[in-house]
């Protein structure tokens, strides 16, 4: 081999090398690239991670909020039920009680028209006794003028009789 051979070929090692070298350079670059990258995932994956936990538990928290209201719902329902049967059974207790002073007052209203009806009869009687009453009062009236008539005659047939 002659000399512009071994030239030729130490310059082709040469550049050989040297892309080597910046193929090196390039990996290497490449390598603290994905060293940073890896890193940078590594704490992206850590947030996301604690992320995850944050969430985990929210959900969680969720979940026993939904049940607790669905608790709340079904109390409430519950409680209104009971509510509405106590308003029927207050009411249906009403209605009776009503019903009861109803009949009381429709009794006390027919006593009433019974004794009412006494009224007028007791009206006759005492117009009647007042007419008796007007009439006892003439006679004793007319008695009285005749008992004073007879006596005046007595008077004066005594008188006469004294004075002959």
């Amino acid at each position: 081999m002659d000399i512009d051979q071994l030239q030729k070929r130490i310059q082709w090692i040469e550049e050989d090398r040297r892309r080597e070298k910046d193929a090196i350079s390039l990996l290497e670059n490449r390598l603290t690239t994905l060293e940073g990258s890896i890193s940078a995932s590594l704490q992206q994956s850590k947030d996301l991670s604690s992320d995850i936990t944050r969430l985990s538990a929210i959900i969680t928290r969720m979940d026993q909020y939904d049940q607790a209201l669905t608790r709340a719902r079904v109390e409430s329902k519950q409680a209104i039920d009971d509510v509405d049967k106590s308003i029927l059974l207050r009411f249906d207790e009403s209605e009776k009680i009503r019903r009861a002073e109803i009949k009381s007052v429709e009794s006390s209203v027919l006593d009433l028209q019974k004794q009412l009806e006494v009224i007028p009869k007791l009206d006759k009687n005492i117009q009647a006794r007042i007419d008796i009453e007007i009439a006892l009062r003439r006679s004793i009236d007319e008695l009285r003028n005749k008992i004073d008539s007879v006596r005046i005659e007595e008077e004066e047939y005594t008188r006469h009789n004294s004075s002959s």
